[in-house]
């Protein structure tokens, strides 16, 4: 469902074809859904008065649907009703919005990850809130435009930065926040934040020894299991990716102690040479569950970037990297799906290293270099000669960093990580046809996160308090070959056959980067990639689809115009431009497609 609730005075409220509105003192409410487009939400609840309204959209995970479940999540209560207390959030992915006609008060939260989305924009003396930006394109038509200050970002980094959106002055609502009007006026106060902050007595990177490892571990396994039971409440059936990964086999094992293998169906994509695919397949046949392998999606560019726009809207690269229309056809109208999204990030993957921790005087500047090395797709030589100006950073971004709250700089950083790179990334490559489909995500459940930062370094370095909880939790999974160890198990006596295939594959690797270079041909297929070569973008037979996007790029005043037309030239002759530099072109050029008002220059 698609929806966009208008705020206005009385006095420049304006009619839309098929509104609800709700009066209060001053201001009027007015509601416009279309339930043909847009998410599909498991609970969808409405509560209206005749100068009152109350929105719930999504699902809290072990709370069963009810038409007061928004008065659940501490918009009526105090703004600070969670403050302190993150563990308390409610888990699960949802919108929420309150509308008071008696205070001429509205207030709009969202979960703490972003799993679902309010955008919204003041125009005139309105304001409008929407859980779709094409939809509140619709609405608005010619009022809202392009951002061009985003150009630089998407193409740097793949993804918009914090609140920012491909919409002039349309923002979205950031991690924990309550945004209100009253009476006109907007502030936004912090209703929780991530639980993403380190304990006092978890500074340490000494190994502990086995027995103080333990009651990390089975604190967190008892968290996580109570947390998929949470998600799986009433469901009749579940669908789970299914990958050569930790994250997704350790969530099956949890289904497996809830529901019955018939009740649970697994999917595997990518190509059949791919570690991922095979040991899919292979762990899905050894649980006796039923799996669904997705044939890559061949399919031209132009209808590829037309339908996965739709999962970002161009906050995140338009180039998908999953076989879209095959998964679109197994996600069935109402498919519950239970994701590892970010477990790896959950139980230490992108943490820093001990290099930063052990020196406190790391500067600002310091850290925006860190954040640059992680997070920069396309380098700084390779972007900015295609834009205007060599001002690239228009939305304040090195700014913002220093600006962030903290205590220490691993708490700075890892308030840069989340809100801003992961949530800005990961939640658009993740959740996917959510017209169809609702994704379950139980890593991210306040209570898993807050007992995973409580680990000691020592545990979450290189994931070892995760791999210790799988092996004691569910061992036959665990010593099931992984991808990490290259089609092995984990500490199996095949470390030297692991060390001579790490050799071969940078050996060919650059053997192959520098062919391709060079002629805009490859030949080897990297079996710890487990979809299409982006380099396929190179091939002859998407030349011409490709290069008609890129014309659509003409007429930005953002870009050089000379140095984008060389780039074109150049991959019209070899192909050899960097992958990751055309998926933000193309994204752009989405933006235009869906975006851009006639008549107006970006």
């Amino acid at each position: 469902m698609h929806f966009c609730y208008i705020l206005s005075p009385h006095k420049a409220a304006s009619s839309y074809p098929g509104t609800v509105r709700i009066p209060g003192r001053e201001w009027v409410l007015d509601i416009i859904q279309s339930s043909q487009t847009g998410p599909w939400y498991p609970h969808f609840a409405e509560k209206k008065g005749e100068t009152s309204y109350n929105l719930f959209a999504g699902r809290l995970a072990g709370i069963r649907a009810d038409n007061d479940i928004a008065a659940d999540l501490g918009l009526n209560r105090n703004d600070s009703g969670f403050r302190g207390s993150p563990a308390e959030e409610p888990a699960g992915s949802w919108l929420a919005l309150t509308f008071d006609g008696r205070q001429d008060h509205l207030r709009i939260a969202s979960d703490l990850c972003l799993l679902q989305r309010w955008f919204y924009t003041k125009q005139g003396e309105s304001w409008y809130f929407s859980n779709s930006l094409i939809y509140l394109k619709k609405v608005l038509g010619s009022k809202l435009d392009i951002e061009p200050r985003g150009i630089p970002y998407i193409l740097l980094f793949g993804n918009l930065p914090w609140q920012y959106t491909p919409l002039k002055d349309v923002f979205s609502l950031l991690s924990g926040q309550v945004l209100q009007v009253v009476a006109g006026q907007m502030q936004t106060t912090q209703r929780a934040d991530l639980p993403i902050g380190r304990a006092d007595t978890a500074n340490e990177f000494a190994a502990l020894p086995s027995s103080d490892q333990a009651p990390f571990s089975d604190k967190i396994a008892a968290e996580l299991r109570k947390a998929v039971q949470n998600e799986l409440t009433d469901l009749d059936n579940v669908t789970i990716p299914l990958s050569g990964g930790l994250d997704s086999r350790f969530l099956t094992g949890c289904a497996l102690e809830v529901m019955c293998p018939e009740q649970i169906t697994t999917l595997t994509f990518g190509l059949p040479h791919s570690v991922d695919y095979r040991l899919g397949t292979k762990l899905a046949r050894k649980l006796g569950l039923k799996n669904i392998t997705l044939p890559a999606d061949d399919r031209s560019y132009p209808e590829l970037l037309r339908e996965s726009f739709l999962a970002a809207e161009g906050i995140y690269w338009s180039n998908p990297t999953y076989p879209v229309r095959p998964m679109r056809e197994i996600f069935q109208p109402g498919s519950m799906v239970l994701s590892g999204y970010l477990g790896e990030a959950v139980f230490g993957c992108y943490d820093l290293n001990e290099e930063y921790l052990n020196n406190p005087d790391y500067s600002d500047e310091q850290l925006f270099q860190i954040v640059l090395k992680k997070s920069v797709r396309c380098s700084f030589p390779e972007v900015l000669p295609l834009l205007a100006s060599e001002d690239w950073d228009l939305l304040r971004y090195r700014e913002s960093l220093s600006e962030i709250e903290s205590e220490s700089f691993e708490e700075k950083y890892n308030r840069w990580l989340w809100p801003n790179y992961l949530l800005n990334s990961a939640n658009f490559q993740l959740m996917l046809h959510r017209d169809r489909a609702f994704f379950l995500t139980p890593y991210v459940h306040p209570r898993v996160m807050t007992e995973a930062y409580r680990q000691p370094r020592c545990l979450r370095c290189g994931q070892k308090g995760f791999y210790d909880m799988l092996s004691k939790t569910f061992p036959d999974l665990y010593r099931f070959p992984t991808k990490r160890n290259w089609g092995y198990r984990i500490n199996s006596s095949a470390g030297g056959r692991v060390y001579l295939m790490r050799a071969r594959r940078r050996l060919l690797s650059g053997l192959d980067k520098a062919l391709w270079k060079k002629t805009g041909r490859f030949f080897y297929e990297d079996p710890l990639l487990n979809y299409v070569d982006p380099r396929e973008m190179s091939d002859k037979r998407h030349r011409a689809d490709i290069l008609g996007l890129l014309e659509e790029l003409n007429g930005f005043t953002m870009f050089n115009a000379k140095t984008l037309s060389a780039l074109r030239d150049r991959y019209y002759r070899r192909g050899t431009v960097n992958p990751y530099l055309l998926w933000g072109l193309l994204t752009i050029g989405q933006w235009i497609a869906h975006y851009r008002s006639l008549g107006n220059r970006v």
